[in-house]
């Protein structure tokens, strides 16, 4: 059986180090960023955001977007 692999920085030979996210650490972090950015969506529509803050918010968006396509399909 091979070793489990963690979250955290992973290097392959002759290339940048990355970052390797479990998809149970991914999904938990992507369900963190989607409360946060449903705050940051209810200031923006009081208009309490500037617009910059608003696009910082919306990379973001794509972040847990990223994070959440790991989910495995359901099983039947």
């Amino acid at each position: 059986m091979a070793d489990r692999i963690e979250t955290g920085v992973m290097k392959l030979e002759g290339d940048w180090p990355g970052i390797f996210i479990r998809g149970d650490d991914a999904l938990a972090y992507a369900r963190r960023l989607r409360g946060l950015l449903a705050k940051a969506e209810e200031r923006a529509g009081a208009g309490e955001m500037p617009d910059e803050e608003a696009s910082a918010w919306s990379r973001l968006s794509s972040l847990a977007e990223l994070l959440e396509s790991c989910r495995a399909p359901q099983r039947e």
